[in-house]
Order: structure tokens, then sequence, then C-alpha cells
């Protein structure tokens, strides 16, 4: 059964770290602010300038730069269609800042195939990691397409609920979309059972969790952001169209390759990258404990010069710089990805914890 109640996004994730090696250190308790207010209608300019990202821009995006570090893996599930056409079920909540950033990607992607309305604007909790993260709710949204049918699901809002330490509710799942979400928000295709962002594809694709890191967007507005995603070389649009290019690739697999303007050459050459594969603890936890100043394998260089050594390998030790922590890596070469260097941060069972060490395992 899911829990009826969230502490925070974190607290969902790292509740479900269990079976690995996680020393954490307690912190002092910190005190809970109220969230930010609640959604405001978006200015029409700033929908269309999100909504109407140049294919020029996308296809020069590409697959991200290596911003983009978890894409749609393939399930075998039953077509899931509403309306006749092939459904998208989006389950997130407001106060969540990986939702926040996960909703940037999917409004570009989706607005390839169709039109919204009814958009607005929401931060993500001020409490939680990336505080106030400006993003988009979909609560109230509308989405008009001949290829699909979006259905979106916001359980909470960003507002604290003192009787419980978590959100205030503002929806409820279905039977269907609650058995939807026990089946495919679970082990193998996510070590952190019911948490969110949970995007299904029709039953055909499935996304648990953010794509990108969402420090990216951290102390930007949404008028900044929506500039960036139309400057291909900038870590937003890297970050953000990026994977808008690998969701849009799970969306063009759905509706056979229509329509063209969104299933471009550049998009049909991501598609065969949809692993069947389950997302590897090792990948989905270094991912998911991102944000903090990290080791870029790719370029083997320490960012904001936090961290020291050279590109960790298989069995390596990594020192953070940082006393008392240090990180350790068991993981194939080709499950790389961007390892934090430490965790923010976070509530577990509404203690908060600071993680001191963790372990990376591979498959």
């Amino acid at each position: 059964m899911r829990e009826p109640q969230p502490k925070a996004s974190t607290s969902r994730l790292s509740g479900k770290l269990r079976g690995l090696a996680v020393a954490a250190a307690a912190v002092a308790l910190l005190a809970v602010s109220a969230s930010a207010a609640a959604a405001s209608p978006a200015p029409a300019s700033l929908v269309s300038t999100v909504t109407h990202v140049p294919t020029s821009v996308t296809d020069a995006v590409g697959t991200g730069g290596g911003q983009v570090s978890v894409r749609p893996q393939a399930i075998p599930g039953t077509l899931l269609t509403a309306s006749g056409k092939t459904e998208v079920l989006w389950i997130g909540a407001n106060y969540c800042p990986y939702c926040g950033a996960e909703r940037w990607s999917l409004i570009v992607a989706l607005s390839r195939f169709g039109r919204f309305s009814g958009l607005s604007t929401i931060r993500s909790s001020t409490t939680d990691v990336y505080p106030g993260l400006r993003s988009w709710t979909f609560y109230g949204t509308r989405f008009t397409s001949k290829y699909l049918t979006f259905v979106p699901v916001e359980m909470y809002t960003n507002i604290p609920d003192p009787s419980t330490g978590g959100y205030t509710i503002l929806q409820n799942l279905t039977r269907a979309q609650n058995a939807l979400f026990a089946k495919w928000d679970a082990p193998p295709y996510t070590q952190f059972p019911e948490s969110y962002p949970f995007i299904d594809f029709g039953n055909k694709y499935l996304m648990v969790g953010a794509s990108y890191n969402p420090g990216v967007l951290s102390g930007l507005n949404w008028t900044q952001i929506a500039a960036d995603l139309s400057k291909p070389h900038t870590k937003v649009a890297e970050a953000v169209d990026g994977t808008a290019n690998y969701l849009t690739a799970a969306l063009c697999k759905l509706t056979r390759n229509q329509p063209s303007t969104a299933c471009t050459a550049t998009i049909r050459s991501l598609e065969p990258s949809l692993s069947s594969k389950p997302l590897s603890q090792s990948r989905v936890i270094a991912h998911a404990l991102a944000g903090q100043p990290s080791l870029d394998e790719q370029r083997g260089e320490p960012v904001h010069g936090r961290m020291t050594g050279q590109v960790p390998g298989k069995d390596d030790r990594v020192h953070s710089g940082v006393p008392g922590l240090v990180l350790y890596r068991l993981e194939p070469a080709e499950e790389r990805t961007r390892l934090p260097l430490r965790q923010p941060v976070h509530l577990v069972n509404n203690e908060p914890q600071l993680v001191a060490l963790f372990l990376v395992l591979g498959d």
C-alpha cells in the first residue's frame, strides 16, 4: 500500500534505501515554514514560449549533452487507452521538486502532439531540496490531441498540513490508476516503490523520477527558464529539451511516428535507446541523490571544485573533500552517471537526516 501522506519528496526516495549500505548522521531539526503560494494562471506569452520550442533547437540538443541521466524504459503492459487514443498517465505532486523539473520537459514533449490550455505556474515546497523550484502544475489543465489522451493527477498541494506533517491532498487516484501505480512503480522497474514523478506511456513505456538534476533550474524564474529552452547550448536546454526528446521518442513509438513534425529523424534515432532493461539501482540512486557538487565522469573534472580524484572505476572509492564523507562505486563502467558529492537534508520517518556514506550498487 502507498503511504497515505508524504513527508517530503526526498523522503519518499530515501525511505526506500533499505538493503543498501547507507550510513546517516542526524542533524538539527529544521523549522517547517509555509510553502509557496497556490498556483497562478500562466501568462499566454510564457505558455507560448514553452510550448513552441523550435524543432531546430530540440534537434540540435539531441541527447542532451550528458545532462539526461534517466530515460523511459519499455514495460510489458497491455496498451492503455482513453477516449480511443493511447493514454499518458502522469502522477505527481505540487510540492515535489523532482516533479517540477520533469513537468517542463513533459510540456515541451506533449506540445508536439497537441495543445495545452489552463496551464498554471507553481513553486515546489520551500522546505524541501531545491526549494521553491519554478515549475507548473497539471491540476486544472486540459490537453487536446488527435494522437494522445493526457491524464494528469497531482496528488498533493505545496501547502503543509500540520496535522499530518505532510501536504494537503489535492487529487486522489482512481482504483485503476492506483493499480497501475502499484504495478509499475515497484521493483524491478524502480528501486523506490510508489515514488513520483511517475509517467505511464500507454503501459508501454515508463518514467519514474526526474530525468535530470533539478538543480539546473535552481535560482531561475519562469521567464529565464523558458528563454533558455530555445538556446541549445545552455544547461537548461540540454536538460529540459534533452529529456523532452527522450519522452517524445517514447510517444512517437506509440503513435507510429506521427506526426512527422514531432517524430523527426533526431527523435527516431533515440527510439532504440528506450531499453526494456529495468533501471539499475546504481543509476537510480546516483541520480536521486544528485544535486550537490559532483564529479562529471564524462569529462573527469570536479564540478564546483569540491570533489578530488580522477574518474572512479569499478570498486574505486572517491574522496569527496568533505570530512567524514566517502563515496564508493561498485557498478559496471557503462552504467556511469553523475555521482553526487552529498545528499541535502531530507526527512526519514519525519526525522531530519544527512547522508554521510553510501554504496552505489551495480546490477
